[in-house]
C-alpha cells in the first residue's frame, strides 16, 4: 500500500498482517487497512489499532525515484519492525 504524504514522500506499508500473515486491503470509508482473516484493523498510517489481534504495525518502506527513473523501495528501520523481521 502507497499514499503520498502532505510533504510529498511516498511511504509504503507491507501487505501482510502482522498477526497471521494474511493480506490486508485499504478501505477508503473507514480510511484503514483491514485483514479480513481475523478482523485485525491498522491505522492508514501503519500503526495496529489496539483492541484488534495485530501485534505489531504493519512493516514501513520507503519509495524513491533514481534520477534514471529507477524506482528504489527500501525498508525503514525501526524498534518495533525489528522485533517483525526475526519472526
Amino acid at each position: 500500500s502507497c499514499r503520498r504524504t502532505a510533504m510529498g514522500s511516498i511511504p509504503a506499508l507491507s501487505g501482510l498482517c502482522t498477526h497471521s500473515r494474511c493480506n490486508v486491503r485499504y478501505r477508503p470509508a473507514e480510511n484503514d487497512l483491514y485483514c479480513a482473516c481475523h478482523q485485525g484493523r491498522y491505522w492508514a498510517d501503519g500503526t495496529n489499532v489496539p483492541g484488534t489481534p495485530p501485534p505489531r504495525p504493519l512493516r514501513s518502506y520507503n519509495v524513491e525515484r533514481l534520477a534514471d527513473g529507477t524506482i528504489r523501495v527500501t525498508p525503514i528501520k525501526a524498534a518495533t519492525q525489528s522485533a517483525d523481521a526475526k519472526a
